[in-house]
Protein backbone atom coordinates (compact mmCIF):
# COMPACT_ATOMS: atom_id res chain seq x y z
CA UNK A 1 0.00 0.00 0.00
CA UNK A 2 1.41 3.77 -0.98
CA UNK A 3 1.37 5.73 1.83
CA UNK A 4 2.91 8.64 -0.02
CA UNK A 5 1.27 12.36 0.96
CA UNK A 6 -0.24 14.37 -1.63
CA UNK A 7 -0.72 18.18 -1.26
CA UNK A 8 -2.15 20.56 -3.53
CA UNK A 9 -3.30 24.45 -3.31
CA UNK A 10 -1.09 27.50 -2.79
CA UNK A 11 2.75 26.87 -2.11
CA UNK A 12 2.94 30.23 -0.29
CA UNK A 13 4.33 28.08 2.87
CA UNK A 14 6.34 25.54 1.00
CA UNK A 15 3.54 22.84 1.44
CA UNK A 16 3.80 21.05 -1.93
CA UNK A 17 7.39 20.16 -0.59
CA UNK A 18 6.39 17.32 1.05
CA UNK A 19 9.45 15.13 2.89
CA UNK A 20 10.25 11.07 1.33
CA UNK A 21 8.88 8.06 2.95
CA UNK A 22 5.80 6.70 3.63
CA UNK A 23 3.53 7.91 6.18
CA UNK A 24 0.36 6.98 8.89
CA UNK A 25 -0.76 10.69 8.99
CA UNK A 26 -0.39 14.27 8.35
CA UNK A 27 -1.57 17.36 10.65
CA UNK A 28 -1.36 20.54 8.92
CA UNK A 29 -2.87 24.39 10.20
CA UNK A 30 -1.34 27.75 8.47
CA UNK A 31 1.68 27.56 7.67
CA UNK A 32 3.06 23.97 8.95
CA UNK A 33 2.93 20.57 8.36
CA UNK A 34 3.73 17.47 10.21
CA UNK A 35 3.34 13.63 9.60
CA UNK A 36 3.55 10.51 11.66
CA UNK A 37 6.04 8.20 9.77
CA UNK A 38 5.45 4.83 9.64
CA UNK A 39 8.43 4.56 11.72
CA UNK A 40 6.57 6.36 14.00
CA UNK A 41 8.67 9.40 13.90
CA UNK A 42 7.76 12.99 12.96
CA UNK A 43 8.48 15.39 9.61
CA UNK A 44 7.77 18.64 9.26
CA UNK A 45 8.11 21.01 6.59
CA UNK A 46 6.57 24.00 5.25
CA UNK A 47 6.70 27.20 7.23
CA UNK A 48 7.14 31.10 6.76
CA UNK A 49 10.39 32.37 5.12
CA UNK A 50 11.04 34.88 7.92
CA UNK A 51 11.11 32.31 11.05
CA UNK A 52 11.83 28.59 10.94
CA UNK A 53 9.49 25.99 11.50
CA UNK A 54 9.13 24.82 15.02
CA UNK A 55 10.93 21.50 15.49
CA UNK A 56 9.16 18.47 16.48
CA UNK A 57 10.35 16.53 19.11
CA UNK A 58 12.59 13.25 18.56
CA UNK A 59 10.81 9.95 19.76
CA UNK A 60 8.17 7.27 18.80
CA UNK A 61 4.57 8.59 18.20
CA UNK A 62 1.44 7.30 18.01
CA UNK A 63 -0.81 10.35 16.83
CA UNK A 64 -0.07 14.21 15.80
CA UNK A 65 -2.25 17.20 15.73
CA UNK A 66 -1.55 20.72 14.94
CA UNK A 67 -4.26 23.92 16.12
CA UNK A 68 -2.34 27.65 14.44
CA UNK A 69 0.90 27.68 15.52
CA UNK A 70 0.94 24.90 18.22
CA UNK A 71 1.65 20.83 17.86
CA UNK A 72 1.17 17.99 19.87
CA UNK A 73 1.63 14.91 19.41
CA UNK A 74 0.86 11.66 21.48
CA UNK A 75 4.37 9.55 22.70
CA UNK A 76 4.05 5.41 22.00
CA UNK A 77 4.41 5.28 26.14
CA UNK A 78 1.03 7.47 25.54
CA UNK A 79 2.23 11.03 27.40
CA UNK A 80 2.00 14.04 25.80
CA UNK A 81 4.68 16.47 23.75
CA UNK A 82 4.29 20.10 22.60
CA UNK A 83 6.07 22.48 20.66
CA UNK A 84 5.80 25.68 18.71
CA UNK A 85 3.46 28.42 19.80
CA UNK A 86 4.86 30.17 23.65
CA UNK A 87 1.73 28.45 25.95
CA UNK A 88 -0.36 31.69 27.07
CA UNK A 89 -3.17 30.28 28.28
CA UNK A 90 -1.89 26.63 29.56
CA UNK A 91 -3.31 24.81 26.46
CA UNK A 92 0.43 23.08 26.42
CA UNK A 93 0.34 22.16 30.29
CA UNK A 94 -1.42 18.48 30.20
CA UNK A 95 -2.41 17.29 33.60
CA UNK A 96 -0.48 14.12 34.63
CA UNK A 97 -2.07 11.07 33.10
CA UNK A 98 -1.95 8.51 30.28
CA UNK A 99 -3.67 9.76 27.29
CA UNK A 100 -5.21 7.22 24.66
CA UNK A 101 -5.68 10.30 22.29
CA UNK A 102 -5.17 14.06 21.72
CA UNK A 103 -6.49 16.77 20.39
CA UNK A 104 -5.22 20.90 20.49
CA UNK A 105 -7.42 23.82 20.11
CA UNK A 106 -7.11 27.39 19.54
CA UNK A 107 -6.18 27.87 23.30
CA UNK A 108 -7.16 24.80 24.68
CA UNK A 109 -6.43 21.01 24.51
CA UNK A 110 -8.04 17.83 25.37
CA UNK A 111 -7.35 14.32 25.81
CA UNK A 112 -9.20 11.00 26.20
CA UNK A 113 -7.15 9.38 29.44
CA UNK A 114 -6.90 5.67 29.80
CA UNK A 115 -9.73 5.37 32.45
CA UNK A 116 -11.66 6.99 29.24
CA UNK A 117 -12.56 10.61 30.59
CA UNK A 118 -11.90 14.10 29.04
CA UNK A 119 -9.58 15.51 30.02
CA UNK A 120 -9.28 19.67 29.08
CA UNK A 121 -6.73 21.83 29.87
CA UNK A 122 -5.63 25.66 29.11
CA UNK A 123 -8.31 28.76 28.20
CA UNK A 124 -11.89 28.41 29.82
CA UNK A 125 -12.86 31.56 28.90
CA UNK A 126 -15.79 29.73 26.99
CA UNK A 127 -16.22 26.50 29.52
CA UNK A 128 -13.53 24.51 27.17
CA UNK A 129 -11.56 22.98 30.12
CA UNK A 130 -14.87 21.42 31.84
CA UNK A 131 -14.63 17.37 32.97
CA UNK A 132 -17.29 15.58 31.68
CA UNK A 133 -19.64 12.67 33.33
CA UNK A 134 -19.30 9.86 30.57
CA UNK A 135 -17.17 7.41 28.93
CA UNK A 136 -15.58 8.42 25.54
CA UNK A 137 -13.96 7.16 22.36
CA UNK A 138 -12.53 10.21 21.13
CA UNK A 139 -12.56 13.89 21.46
CA UNK A 140 -12.12 16.99 19.25
CA UNK A 141 -11.06 20.65 20.20
CA UNK A 142 -11.91 23.26 17.86
CA UNK A 143 -10.82 27.05 17.67
CA UNK A 144 -13.38 27.46 20.64
CA UNK A 145 -14.92 24.94 21.13
CA UNK A 146 -14.93 21.00 21.41
CA UNK A 147 -17.16 17.65 20.29
CA UNK A 148 -16.47 14.42 21.53
CA UNK A 149 -17.84 11.02 21.04
CA UNK A 150 -19.40 8.38 23.68
CA UNK A 151 -18.23 5.44 24.27
CA UNK A 152 -22.01 4.56 22.85
CA UNK A 153 -21.37 6.39 19.61
CA UNK A 154 -23.35 9.54 20.66
CA UNK A 155 -21.70 13.06 20.50
CA UNK A 156 -21.45 15.52 23.04
CA UNK A 157 -20.68 19.24 22.42
CA UNK A 158 -19.44 22.04 24.84
CA UNK A 159 -18.60 25.31 24.64
CA UNK A 160 -18.48 28.26 21.26
CA UNK A 161 -22.95 28.14 20.95
CA UNK A 162 -22.36 30.93 18.05
CA UNK A 163 -23.35 28.76 15.50
CA UNK A 164 -25.55 26.57 17.15
CA UNK A 165 -22.81 23.74 16.58
CA UNK A 166 -23.73 22.30 19.57
CA UNK A 167 -26.74 21.05 18.46
CA UNK A 168 -25.85 17.31 17.71
CA UNK A 169 -27.76 15.38 15.56
CA UNK A 170 -28.85 11.94 16.97
CA UNK A 171 -27.48 8.63 16.10
CA UNK A 172 -24.07 6.78 16.39
CA UNK A 173 -20.95 8.00 14.84
CA UNK A 174 -17.16 6.90 14.49
CA UNK A 175 -15.65 10.17 13.65
CA UNK A 176 -16.16 13.54 14.25
CA UNK A 177 -14.00 17.16 13.37
CA UNK A 178 -14.90 20.79 14.10
CA UNK A 179 -14.60 23.86 12.84
CA UNK A 180 -14.54 27.19 13.97
CA UNK A 181 -18.71 27.66 13.41
CA UNK A 182 -19.49 24.09 12.45
CA UNK A 183 -18.69 20.36 12.99
CA UNK A 184 -18.60 17.10 10.95
CA UNK A 185 -19.00 13.71 11.82
CA UNK A 186 -18.48 10.10 10.38
CA UNK A 187 -21.86 8.38 10.80
CA UNK A 188 -21.40 5.07 11.82
CA UNK A 189 -23.51 2.24 9.22
CA UNK A 190 -24.75 -0.89 10.15
CA UNK A 191 -24.90 -3.95 7.59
Amino acid sequence: MDQKVVCWGNNVYKSMEVPAGDFLTVAADGPWYYELRTDHTLARWGGYASEPTPLPPTGAFQAIDVAGDTACALHTEDTVAYWGRIDSYGETKPPQGIFLSISVGATHSCGVCDDHQIGCWGSNAKGLSVALPNSFQSVEAGPYNARAIRSDGTLVCWSDNSATINDTPGGTFIAVSVGEQHACARKQTRP
